[in-house]
């Protein structure tokens, strides 16, 4: 009988699948190795292993260790990371907002910090990051809390604004006839109907986090203007030109009052001239009875203020002064100009006006919705209020601010949202 010769199945050392795992298996060790082994090495979970340790020499992780090192590509890949690492690294060191933007950021440092923390240690996974191990476990402790706008524990956070405060907030920003509002008209106009009371910061922090697409224009300080201390004592005039989509031109006259900004009276027209000049004069004086009163005017040099307007101020029951700006005296007419910008970019644009008589319509709504919504200048109050005697106060609100903010905590503190937990049954990290 011819003997059969008996398949005997190959062992293979340990440390083969631990190469395997990492790609560094020869092409001699790989080439002995039969597919379906290979693709149960490479699945393997080797903690699974009795007398596995990863620090285990006999492991061959020194020389798999070594290898990487000696490798050309290795070395220029972790050249070429290490230049950008540290050019990323100068840029934020001075960026602007950092702080605001790490806390933004925080779920994904601590995901990135976990990663790598397995490889390069806790401490030095943070440094890469730039925060304290502190942070890093106060950041993957923190319970996320869905009622609240930054996700914060309220009883964690209890000085936080409150869901029915967040709720009131969210709502004075959707309303359709303030979308055109700047945020610190919505704030006080918050305030004036008592709804809720904190900083103007922490409006903004809000308004920012429940409005991100709303863009507040920041403009450099600049000096002082022209100051009046009473209502109807210094006036301001200047007339400004919409082009209609029709392809017409509108010349808008305005006259406004310089403490209490408001608009005393306005004009239309189609034409250039000085007649529309004397007849909005003409209306606000009979409108707030400036005759025999000592005013003053400021304007610019334009031919729409001479001529009809110097004979209308020259009538003897008339005591107004007309200043061209920048010429009789040194201050410029921004006050009414800065208002002119506010009609256009605020009511007029966004009609986009197609014919004269739109923009009559538009400026019929839009003068006395400026004249009576709460004005960030004013603390609060209307320019109307404030022409009718209201005193414009910085500290108008302090005490129900204050209020708000020593009852906020007691409120937080007494009920709990559903995803908050009892922190005592968390170990606390060393």
């Amino acid at each position: 009988m011819k003997a059969t010769a008996t398949k005997t199945k190959n062992s293979y050392h340990t440390a083969l699948v631990l190469k395997a795992q990492l790609g560094m298996l020869s092409k001699k060790e790989r080439s002995n190795i039969p597919n379906s082994t290979y693709s149960d090495w490479k699945r393997r979970d080797l903690s699974l292993m009795i007398g596995f340790t990863e620090d285990d020499p006999i492991h061959f992780k020194d020389e798999i260790y070594r290898k990487i090192s000696e490798s050309k590509t290795f070395r220029k890949t972790l050249s070429a990371l290490l230049l950008v690492f540290q050019f990323y690294f100068s840029i934020t060191e001075n960026i602007r907002g950092k702080r605001r933007i790490w806390n933004e950021q925080k779920k994904n440092i601590v995901s990135i910090i976990t990663r790598i923390l397995p490889l390069i240690g806790t401490k030095a996974a943070c440094k890469l990051l730039k925060i304290s191990t502190q942070r890093f476990y106060r950041w993957k402790n923190e319970v996320q809390c869905f009622t609240s706008t930054f996700n914060l524990c309220r009883k964690l956070h209890p000085k936080q604004l409150t869901s029915k405060e967040q709720t009131v907030i969210a709502r004075y920003l959707k309303k359709p006839e303030l979308q055109h509002w700047p945020l610190r008209s919505i704030f006080y106009q918050m305030l004036n109907d008592t709804k809720a009371f904190m900083n103007l910061s922490t409006f903004y922090k809000y308004a920012k986090a429940l409005r991100p697409d709303f863009k507040r224009f920041r403009k450099p300080k600049q000096r002082i203007g022209i100051r009046a201390s009473a209502p109807l004592s210094l006036l301001h005039m200047d007339t400004t030109i919409l082009r209609t989509s029709d392809g017409s031109k509108a010349y808008i006259h305005f006259i406004m009052d310089n403490f209490s900004r408001t608009i005393l009276g306005w004009k239309a027209s189609l034409e250039w001239n000085a007649k529309n000049t004397v007849s909005n004069l003409r209306e606000v004086c009979e409108k707030f009875n400036l005759y025999y009163r000592p005013i003053r005017l400021l304007c610019d040099d334009g031919s729409e203020n001479q001529g009809a307007v110097n004979g209308f101020l020259d009538q003897p029951n008339l005591s107004i002064e007309k200043l061209v700006a920048q010429v009789d005296i040194s201050y410029s007419n921004s006050m009414i100009e800065a208002v002119n910008k506010k009609m256009k970019y605020e009511f007029l644009f966004p009609k986009n006006p197609v014919s004269f008589e739109e923009v009559i319509d538009t400026l019929k709504v839009a003068v006395p919705e400026y004249n009576s919504r709460p004005s960030g200048v004013l603390f609060g109050f209307s320019p109307e209020q404030v022409l009718n005697g209201a005193k414009p106060d910085k500290f108008r609100f302090t005490e129900q601010i204050k209020r708000a903010a020593s009852n906020r905590p007691k409120i937080n503190k007494q009920g709990l949202c559903d995803p908050c937990v009892d922190q005592s049954t968390i170990p606390k990290n060393k």
